[in-house]
């Protein structure tokens, strides 16, 4: 059987701007993204009648976290300490903003999550590229479209 694995060169990191309705701008030379990590959280409910197995119920999802890095281009609204990820990065409120995925996939499968920005870090290696390392705290529901 031949794979129907699809590349995954193209796909899209999007910041919402917040406003109504939310337009999204794709971060400027995304290079790797890794996440959202569904999580279920369970609890512990094994009791006497359990027949000696323990038994579990599902009580919390959590999103985890959206980690990413970027060829560092301060000249881009999305990367800029004006409107982008640097400007997240010093906003005294630490606001939560509406990001998405988009996979190049052939339904252009979108993730969907609201997420706080929980690290930027800028690196400057001696022989190489500038990059920018961020990693994004999901707050609320992750979805799928």
């Amino acid at each position: 059987m031949t794979t129907q694995a699809e590349p995954s060169n193209g796909t899209l990191l999007q910041l919402g701007d917040g406003s109504g309705p939310e337009t999204f701008a794709t971060v400027a030379e995304v290079l790797d993204i890794e996440g959202p990590e569904v999580e279920v959280e369970t609890e512990d409910v094994t009791n006497h009648d359990s027949n000696k197995w323990q038994e579990f119920i599902g009580v919390l999802r959590k999103g985890g976290e959206v980690s990413f890095e970027c060829n560092t281009r301060m000249d881009s609204a999305t990367q800029d300490e004006s409107t982008g990820i640097a400007s997240l990065a010093l906003d005294p409120a630490m606001p939560r903003r509406n990001w998405q995925i988009v996979l190049p996939d052939t339904g252009t499968t979108t993730i969907h999550f609201g997420a706080i920005l929980k690290k930027w870090k800028p690196n400057a290696p001696k022989a190489g590229a500038l990059t920018t390392e961020c990693t994004l705290q999901v707050s609320g529901p992750v979805t799928i479209s």
